[in-house]
């Protein structure tokens, strides 16, 4: 095993990383969504999932990205002691995200909808 205290092999495993839950995660997404409605356009059907599941990577790695910009700047540094609740705030902010995304996708879905809209 190559070991060099550089950024470029953390941040390509983390990457890998969120992008296999991510897309696992539009595979049930997409999966569950095409039992329950019949079938759309592509953009009209997934745009909605791609914006949420793009918006949730890139949180993701812009986290890390800082958390990693700031143990390699400062040796000192740790995430969990100098950020007070630094997880429940990422977790909390992370999951506020996925409801504004929802409740807007849901929404827009029902002003398009000429029934009234299930939930």
């Amino acid at each position: 095993m190559i070991l060099f205290n550089t950024w470029i092999f953390p941040f390509i495993d983390q990457m890998l990383a969120v992008s296999f839950v991510v897309l696992l995660f539009l595979f049930f997404i997409t999966t569950m969504d095409s039992f329950r409605k019949e079938h759309t356009g592509f953009l009209a059907a997934h745009w909605p999932k791609l914006i949420l599941l793009g918006s949730l990577w890139l949180l993701a790695i812009s986290v890390w990205a800082w958390v990693q910009y700031n143990d390699l700047t400062d040796p000192e540094f740790s995430s969990p002691s100098d950020v007070p609740y630094y997880h429940v705030r990422v977790h909390w902010r992370s999951f506020n995200c996925m409801r504004l995304a929802h409740s807007l996708t849901h929404t827009h879905r029902c002003s398009k909808s000429s029934s009234s809209c299930w939930h």
